[in-house]
């Protein structure tokens, strides 16, 4: 009996410690989402709401054991905690599911451009396709590679430099209007712009109608961004009208 006593206290003893470890492992997630909501929200400049964010949970918390005790004694313990257990569920499943708000998807911020620079170009078109023109802001104009008195080879590669550095997360690119030539861009990022690492593509295709394309890219601290032209429709000719990149 002595031992089935012992048995029985350690199983509670261990839910009980279980439940105070998973209420830790929930403000690591909350610190970890903090500054993609604070960006979304547009919380940077508000310290108060920041706080308030941040210390909503054990609000919700402190209502619930004000609570929990009065519904205990009414309708037992065990209806509380498969009522709970279902709502956990729910909440599981619908944050699994959940993409955005109506038509506000999630996405990381625009870094802005106001401090960009390209700072290297393997070639450019002097006349209308000069590097700078990729971030003017304007599509209808655009870089271009060498083409009158012969074309280099591919690859064509355009280098950013961002002013400072960026946790940098997607990166959005549009080519050139009414022209398909430009196919796969490959992107890199660098730290100091000489050792950069590989952090994802975009492939067009070979008769897509899309003028711009993005691709989510592994959260990378980055300064610097390489767009590598590696295949074209008609090589070599390629051309970029914007570049845009999104993070913090």
């Amino acid at each position: 009996m002595q031992k089935t006593a012992t048995t029985y206290l350690l199983l509670i003893t261990f839910v009980a410690a279980i439940g105070g470890f998973l209420f830790g492992y929930d403000w690591v997630v909350i610190g970890g989402a903090k500054p993609f909501y604070e960006a979304y929200f547009h919380l940077e400049s508000d310290v108060a709401l920041q706080g308030w964010a941040m210390s909503s949970a054990i609000v919700g918390s402190f209502i619930g054991v004000l609570l929990s005790g009065g519904l205990a004694d009414r309708y037992g313990r065990k209806p509380l905690i498969y009522t709970a257990a279902i709502l956990f569920i729910i909440s599981a499943l619908g944050t699994g599911m959940v993409y955005g708000f109506g038509d506000a998807f999630f996405q990381p911020p625009d870094i802005p451009r106001s401090g960009w620079k390209v700072i290297a170009v393997s070639s450019e078109w002097i006349g209308g396709g000069e590097k700078e023109n990729i971030l003017d802001g304007n599509k209808d104009i655009f870089w271009h590679n060498i083409w009158m008195g012969g074309e280099p080879p591919l690859p064509h590669y355009v280098i950013i430099d961002f002013g400072k550095e960026y946790n940098v997360m997607m990166i959005e690119l549009t080519r050139r209007l009414w022209n398909n030539d430009l196919k796969v861009v490959e992107f890199s990022t660098s730290m100091d712009n000489k050792n950069y690492v590989p952090v994802g593509k975009i492939d067009f295709g070979t008769n897509s109608p899309k003028s711009t394309m993005a691709v989510n890219v592994p959260t990378t601290k980055a300064r610097y961004l390489k767009c590598m032209v590696t295949e074209s429709n008609r090589p070599p000719s390629s051309a970029i009208a914007e570049v845009y990149v999104k993070g913090l």
